[in-house]
């Protein structure tokens, strides 16, 4: 196949896609006519749906070799699509610029497509171009059908007058060979009918070559044999005749039978009609393309109408379909965003809450580390007397109670920044326990000292001290007096 074919069968995809069923007896036809190979058969078998199979069925095509290959596919589709084969075909002649179409067809189709779709605005100037196109095409293609019919019927007609011209020398010559006869053997005749044998006696008795009537008799019979072939070549061309006049001037002829005497003035009364015949045939060829405003309804078929109206359907209903489908896409995209949107700013909310908390529990690492140290230092370093009491306990709790109420006073004074009501309740009871934290400390330690007199000697008064009076203002969050 050239680059023309191949253009076409990728133009007609869709057609194909409507028209053809890809079977495996279509594919058996098409590898016996060598067109596509057995692998293209298996990959067109193990394709599931019909677009798939018809893209690796075209691919085959086109690996075709054969010279003849795109008059084969067309011969082989028109046996179920005789219409789709002739549009490819005329496909073929239009894109390598065979088909010529006429300036005055085209101004007709624009006319055309101007009466019917100038007024409505949904069809845009491409589209009205497209069809201004196809409409061209398949009226020059019909213009060029009824040239080929006409110059066919103007061959057959010049065969019928060659015809009927070879049967008039026939004739005249079959009249000339028996008035020839009849001079010749007029005597002879006239003789024997006088004689004393009669006619049926002569038959009766075996020819003689001197006999006149047996020799009349054979040159009869073969004038017969000769001249009833012609006698039926004459009543078809008669019927042919009546034929031809039902065609071009719409009246019919009644039947007769003309004998051999007749034939002359039949003959020349038939080609006083094929003469008109020829005269009318050309009046009508000049009358179809003079005027083609009143026969261009006429020769734009019903199916060529039909066809363009389901195209314009479909396209239709593609738009509505697209439509449809946008609107849905872009409503299920609003209420993505949407809900995108409200995500976002919960993530934006959560983030801030987990920095503030990290904040705090960074806050309260850095308080508790320095409560555990100040304990510590005074536990271990500064009372070693106390430190080996059991009932240093005590201390150490009172300690550790007020490290963290200190830690849960400023995480409640942090938080209240972003949250006033979180914590409220629970901070004044912390005040209330730190606030009364001294004397409570103050009158366990006087209970201690108190009861163990034994060891006051390495005891210090831990409440007076400096270093108490410096470290515990600090877990109270105040400066020392």
């Amino acid at each position: 196949m050239d680059k023309y074919a191949k253009h076409v069968l990728r133009l007609r995809k869709k057609s194909f896609m409507d028209n053809i069923n890809v079977t495996d007896e279509f594919l058996d036809q098409l590898y016996q006519e060598n067109l596509i190979k057995k692998d293209t058969i298996r990959i067109i078998n193990t394709k599931s749906t019909k677009l798939s199979k018809i893209n690796k069925l075209i691919e085959g095509l086109m690996n075709c070799t054969d010279v003849d290959g795109f008059k084969k596919f067309c011969n082989l589709i028109s046996l179920d699509n005789p219409t789709l084969s002739k549009d490819i075909e005329n496909d073929l002649l239009a894109e390598k610029d065979e088909l010529l179409i006429e300036d005055a067809v085209t101004k007709e189709a624009a006319l055309l497509v101007h009466r019917h779709f100038g007024s409505k605005k949904r069809f845009s100037e491409r589209d009205k171009k497209h069809l201004k196109e196809i409409i061209a095409k398949k009226i020059q293609v019909c213009k060029e059908k009824w040239k080929y019919k006409f110059q066919h019927m103007d061959t057959q007609i010049d065969d019928k007058n060659n015809l009927l011209t070879k049967c008039n020398g026939s004739l005249s010559q079959m009249n000339r060979k028996l008035r020839h006869f009849l001079r010749h053997y007029h005597d002879g005749l006239t003789n024997h009918a006088h004689g004393l044998k009669t006619t049926s006696d002569v038959l009766k008795s075996a020819p003689v070559d001197t006999d006149v009537l047996s020799i009349f008799m054979n040159n009869f019979d073969t004038m017969m044999s000769c001249s009833v072939p012609l006698i039926n070549k004459i009543q078809m061309l008669q019927e042919e005749r009546e034929r031809c006049f039902v065609l071009f001037s719409g009246k019919t002829r009644r039947n007769t039978n003309h004998t051999l005497l007749h034939d002359e003035f039949i003959i020349n009364e038939t080609d006083t009609k094929l003469k008109r015949s020829k005269s009318s045939i050309q009046h009508t060829s000049k009358y179809v393309f003079e005027n083609k405003e009143k026969k261009l309804d006429d020769l734009i078929s019903f199916e060529i109408q039909k066809r363009i109206k389901e195209e314009m359907e479909e396209r239709n209903r593609e738009i509505v379909d697209k439509n449809n489908k946008l609107t849905e896409m872009s409503c299920s995209l609003i209420e993505k965003t949407n809900s995108l949107e409200s995500s976002n700013n919960r993530i934006k909310e959560l983030e801030k809450q987990l920095v503030e908390r990290n904040k705090t529990i960074n806050v309260l690492n850095e308080h508790i580390g320095e409560i555990i140290t100040s304990t510590k230092y005074i536990v271990n370093n500064r009372y070693p007397a106390y430190k080996s009491d059991n009932r240093n306990s005590d201390l150490e709790r009172w300690v550790t109670q007020a490290a963290l109420a200190q830690s849960k006073m400023r995480h409640d004074d942090y938080s209240r920044n972003y949250n006033k009501n979180v914590f409220s309740g629970q901070s004044s009871k912390i005040k209330k326990k730190i606030e009364t934290l001294p004397d409570s400390m103050e009158k366990n330690y006087k209970q201690v000292y108190n009861n163990d007199n034994s060891t006051n000697t390495h005891r210090i008064d831990v409440l007076n001290s400096d270093i108490f009076k410096q470290n515990v203002p600090k877990l109270y969050g105040h400066n020392a007096n």
